[in-house]
């Protein structure tokens, strides 16, 4: 099972064997973003959340939703506080209580996200001489079974 198709697990952890209270903020931030927009922890997730934001499209996430203008602006909000919970880097994460904070507190400026762990890119590399390309896996589990 790859990190990405974990879903929750943060990527020092899925990677090195790194646990921190770092690592259950991207949990978090996770779940938020799939309560948020309504779809599931999925490999591409990040990714889309990630792409829309970066183009100032988020709001299509939450097409559908009947919700008023405050409800969709508390939307976006969550949705920037996800996001800034699932940045690669570690250090960049919130504490917990930060993100506490940032629920309670409307008047709390955010600082704007970094790009997520496990973020897919939208277009494949390209082939070189015809050959196929290929991905390097940084990650491999083991199902070891007795005999």
């Amino acid at each position: 099972m790859s990190p990405r198709c974990s879903g929750y697990m943060a990527p020092e952890y899925a990677y090195h064997g790194i646990f921190s209270t770092k690592s259950d903020v991207f949990s978090y931030g996770v779940l938020v973003l799939e309560i948020v927009t309504g779809r599931r922890a999925s490999e591409d997730l990040l990714s889309l959340v990630w792409r829309h934001w970066s183009l100032g499209s988020v709001l299509q996430l939450l097409d559908g939703y009947p919700a008023e203008e405050p409800d969709r602006l508390e939307m976006l909000r969550c949705i920037h506080i996800g996001l800034l919970c699932v940045q690669e880097d570690p250090q960049l994460r919130p504490r917990m209580a930060s993100v506490l904070l940032m629920l309670r507190n409307r008047i709390v400026t955010m600082s704007p996200p970094t790009k997520p762990a496990f973020v897919v890119p939208t277009k494949k590399p390209m082939e070189t001489a015809g050959k196929p390309s290929t991905s390097i896996n940084k990650v491999s589990v083991s199902d070891l079974e007795a005999r």
